[in-house]
């Protein structure tokens, strides 16, 4: 029942890097991966493995974008991997707009978004509240960039959007300090056949 509620509509995919969560969410049955990544060496890499995959263009569109909670722009050094360094002294610039707006303008209706933003995570989701409270998606955090991501992003979020239940993940089994991922659910699932499946 879980997977129906998001079978069939768009996932967002922030810091898509090279492809791995994409990857993975091809087979939840997503009407499109919106992947935004603003890094061009990872955006090469990304499409090289989708092709690989077998994932057809139409599935999904690689934004070149990063999400905040206002149009903005940024500077960060583009060294090619999941790591890529935020600074004002580096020779890349990415736009930054917010999920909001970026949503709104399409009409995109979201089932799922994953946030793996080196620690930019708390900015991104100021930019989502109103997709996230129209849409109700499954959310899932990467929160372990910093001490602020994980509590102040956890406390916007209990804070500011209504009916959701939070749980934190370690999805590393070698590491305690990589990982950490705070996974978010919209209550009302719960309150029909989820809820014989499913023990929270």
């Amino acid at each position: 029942s879980l997977l129906k509620y998001i079978s069939g509509r768009a996932f967002i995919d922030v810091g898509a890097c090279q492809g791995d969560s994409s990857i993975i969410f091809k087979s939840y049955s997503p009407s499109k991966i919106y992947a935004f990544e603003p890094s061009q060496k990872n955006r090469d890499a990304y499409e090289k493995n989708i092709v690989q995959a077998g994932i057809s263009n139409d599935m999904y569109e690689l934004v070149p974008l990063g999400l905040g909670d206002v149009d903005d722009e940024i500077h960060f050094s583009d060294i090619g991997t999941g790591s890529n360094i935020l600074d004002d002294s580096g020779d890349e610039v990415c736009k930054i707009i917010t999920l909001d707006s970026f949503c709104k303008n399409r009409n995109i209706d979201v089932g799922l978004i994953k946030i793996d933003i080196e620690g930019m995570g708390e900015k991104m989701i100021r930019g989502s509240l109103e997709t996230i409270e129209k849409c109700r998606p499954i959310l899932c955090l990467a929160l372990y960039h910093h001490a602020g991501e994980l509590c102040e992003t956890t406390k916007l979020l209990r804070k500011q959007i209504n009916g959701y239940r939070f749980e934190l993940r370690e999805l590393s089994d070698h590491d305690l300090c990589c990982e950490m991922t705070l996974i978010g659910w919209p209550e009302e699932i719960f309150n029909g056949d989820c809820a014989k499946e499913c023990k929270y």
